[in-house]
C-alpha cells in the first residue's frame, strides 16, 4: 500500500469517528481529503455522500453517490446511496433506472428490492399529478384585477348589474402586500417569495378521489423536482381533514418560519383555486369545505381581505356550477365587513334581497338581510342609508312586530325571533340612531338630513319610553329630563302606551324614508320643535373629537361580530 492510500486510510478512519458523533460536516472534510489522496476507494464517496445527506445538501449527496458507483460498478451501497438521493429530490425514473443496475449486479438485495418497488409506486402517483402555470400580471396591481371571475370556469355567469360582480378579483390574493419587501431574505430565498407573492408559480395537483386533494407549488424556472410546499386534504364525515408540509424542501424548511410556511400555503391555494377551483374533479361540498378550511388559517392570522378572496372564490365557484349561491354571497358580505370594507358589504346585503337578481331563500329572510345592511352601512358612517335599511328592516317584519318586542330587560325573555327577531332590529336602529344624534350634537353631520335623524330619534325614544320601552342600547331613555321634554311634545292621543306603540309601527309601514319621518313628526305636537345643545364650540370640539374616536374603536369590530355577540345568526347551509 503507498504513502497516499495509507494516509486516505487512516483520513476515513478519522472521519468513521467524527460521523459516530454526529459531526457530519467535520467528517466530510476527512472523506474529501481520503479522496483527494486516493480517488478510487467507492467506500469514500459513498462516507462522503451520507454526510452530504444528513446535512441535508441533496445535489452533493447525488453526486458524491455517482461518483461512487463511478469509481466502483460492483458497489453495492452505491446503488442504495443514489437510490435515495434520487427518492429525496423526487426524480423517480432516475432513482428506477439506478436501481435496476443496482439489482443486475446483486439481483436478491432484499433493500434494493423494496426501494425498486416504492420508487415505482411513486413514480406511478405522480404520473398521475395535472399542472399549470400560474403567470402573475405584468405590471401595476390595477392590471391584476383582469380576472372576470374565480374558479377558471368557460362561461361568466355572475349576475349582471349588482355591486358583487363589480368587486375587484385579483390573480393575487392581498397577502401579498405583506412580502412586497423581500430585503430580509437571503439571495437563496428571494427568488421563491417572489414567485409565490408576485410572480410566476407553477402548481401540480391530483385528486385521486372526489373527497381527496393534493396540490404542490414548484418555482417555475429553477429546475428543481422538489416541491417548495405540499397541501393534501379529504372529507371526512363530520369535518374535512387537511395540512401542508415543506420538510421534504430541505432548503426552504430551514429558511422560513412557521407563519411565513403557513403563509406560502395560503397564497399557493388561493392562487391555485382562484385559476382552477370549478374545473377540479371533486364534489361540491368537498370544494367548499377545502375553501373554508383555508379561511380558518387566514383567521388565524387575522388576513381578513384574503377572507374576501376566498369567499368569493366559492361564490364563483357555486355560480360556475349552478349551485346555491345566496348564500355564498353573503358570507362574502360578512367576509367585507370584517375586512371594514362596510359600504360593499351594505350594498350586497341589500342587493341580495331582490329576487330579480338573486333567486331568495326562506332560510336568508329579508328581514333579517336589511337589518345587517344598516349595521355594515353605520359602521360605513353612510348614516342616511343605514336608516332606510333598519326601516326596510322593520317595514318587512310586518304590521304586528310590536308584539314581539321586549320592553324591559328579563332573563326570562323568549326570543320568537331566534335572534333575527323585529325586537333586534329595533334596538340596532335605535343605538344608530343615538350615534346620528351625537354626530349632529358634535358638528360632525349638520345637513338636514342629518338633523331629521337627530328628530326621528327624540321622537321615536319619546314613544317608546311612554310605551315602556327600556331597552338600555340608547342612552337617551336615561336621560329622563330630555325624555320628559319630548313626551310633552306628544300629541294627547300618543301618551297612551298602546297608541305610542302603534304609532311606531305605523310609521315604519311607510313605503318610502320621507313618509316614515312625516308620520313620526305627526305624533309631535309642535311644528317647528327643534333640538338646541347648550354646549360651548370647545365643548363640541372636544366631543367631535370622542365621536371619531368612538367610532373608530368600533370599526375595529364588523357589525357581524356584533350581531353574532347578540345571538344573531343566519343558519347558513
Amino acid at each position: 500500500m503507498s504513502s497516499n492510500e495509507d494516509k486516505a486510510e487512516a483520513l476515513k478512519l478519522e472521519g468513521n469517528k467524527l460521523v459516530g458523533k454526529k459531526n457530519w460536516k467535520g467528517a466530510a472534510e476527512k472523506y474529501n481529503e481520503a479522496i483527494s489522496l486516493d480517488p478510487t476507494k467507492a467506500a469514500y464517496f459513498s462516507n462522503l455522500a451520507l454526510c452530504h445527506e444528513m446535512l441535508d445538501d441533496l445535489i452533493s449527496f447525488k453526486e458524491a453517490a455517482t461518483k461512487c458507483i463511478e469509481v466502483d460498478p460492483s458497489f453495492i451501497k452505491g446503488y442504495y446511496r443514489l437510490s435515495k438521493a434520487h427518492a429525496l429530490l423526487w426524480e423517480y425514473d432516475q432513482q428506477l433506472d439506478v436501481l435496476e443496475r443496482g439489482l443486475a449486479v446483486e439481483g436478491t438485495n432484499l433493500d434494493l428490492q423494496k426501494m425498486h418497488k416504492v420508487a415505482k409506486q411513486c413514480l406511478d402517483h405522480i404520473n398521475k399529478f395535472d399542472e399549470v402555470v400560474l403567470d402573475a400580471p405584468s405590471g401595476s396591481e390595477e392590471e391584476s384585477s383582469s380576472l372576470a371571475y374565480f374558479g377558471g370556469g368557460a362561461v361568466n355567469k355572475l349576475p349582471p348589474n349588482t355591486k358583487y360582480a363589480t368587486l375587484e378579483r385579483l390573480h393575487i390574493p392581498p397577502i401579498y402586500k405583506k412580502y412586497e419587501c423581500l430585503r430580509k431574505y437571503d439571495d437563496k430565498v428571494k427568488p421563491l417569495m417572489k414567485s409565490f407573492y408576485k410572480g410566476t408559480l407553477k402548481i401540480k395537483w391530483h385528486c385521486p378521489t372526489t373527497d381527496t386533494i393534493e396540490v404542490d407549488g414548484y418555482l417555475p424556472n429553477g429546475g428543481e423536482t422538489v416541491p417548495v410546499i405540499s397541501f393534501k386534504g379529504k372529507r371526512e364525515r363530520q369535518f374535512f381533514a387537511n395540512g401542508f408540509q415543506t420538510a421534504h424542501n430541505k432548503l426552504y424548511h430551514k429558511e422560513l418560519n412557521s407563519e411565513e410556511k403557513q403563509h406560502l400555503c395560503i397564497v399557493m391555494m388561493l392562487r391555485f383555486l382562484a385559476a382552477k377551483g370549478s374545473q377540479l374533479e371533486l364534489d361540491e361540498q368537498t370544494t367548499f369545505d377545502l375553501i373554508d378550511a383555508l379561511v380558518k388559517m387566514c383567521t388565524q392570522h387575522s388576513l381578513y381581505h384574503d377572507i374576501v378572496h376566498a369567499k368569493m372564490i366559492a361564490a364563483d365557484i357555486a355560480f360556475s356550477k349552478g349551485c346555491k349561491v345566496l348564500f355564498k354571497v353573503i358570507r362574502v358580505a360578512e367576509a367585507l365587513e370584517a375586512a371594514k370594507r362596510y359600504q360593499e358589504a351594505g350594498e350586497i346585503y341589500c342587493e341580495v334581497t331582490d329576487a330579480g337578481k338573486y333567486t331568495q331563500d326562506p332560510d336568508a329572510p329579508a328581514m333579517v338581510l336589511h337589518g345587517y345592511a344598516g349595521l355594515a352601512f353605520k359602521r360605513a358612517q353612510d348614516y342616511e342609508q343605514a336608516e332606510r335599511e333598519y326601516v326596510t328592516s322593520l317595514r318587512l317584519a310586518g304590521p304586528h312586530w310590536g308584539r314581539q318586542i321586549q320592553m324591559e330587560e328579563s332573563p326570562f325573555h323568549f326570543d320568537m325571533g331566534g335572534g333575527n327577531s323585529a325586537d333586534d332590529n329595533l334596538q340596532n336602529m335605535l343605538i344608530f340612531y343615538e350615534i346620528a344624534h351625537r354626530a349632529v350634537v358634535c358638528g360632525f353631520r349638520n345637513d338636514e338630513a342629518h338633523k331629521r335623524m337627530q328628530l326621528a330619534n327624540h321622537i321615536l325614544v319619546a314613544l317608546l319610553y311612554t310605551a315602556g320601552y327600556r331597552k338600555t342600547g340608547n342612552t337617551m331613555f336615561r336621560k329622563k329630563k330630555l325624555v320628559k321634554i319630548w313626551k310633552d311634545q306628544l300629541k294627547p292621543q300618543y301618551k297612551n302606551s298602546g297608541e305610542a306603540l302603534q304609532a311606531v309601527v305605523h310609521a315604519t309601514m311607510a313605503s318610502t324614508i320621507e313618509e316614515y319621518h312625516e308620520r313620526l313628526l305627526n305624533c309631535f305636537s309642535g311644528d317647528a320643535y327643534e333640538f338646541v345643545s347648550d354646549h360651548s364650540q370647545a365643548e363640541r370640539e372636544r366631543m367631535l373629537a370622542e365621536f371619531l374616536a368612538d367610532q373608530k374603536e368600533r370599526s375595529r369590530e364588523s357589525s357581524r361580530d356584533v350581531i353574532r355577540d347578540q345571538g344573531v345568526t343566519i343558519d347558513l347551509i
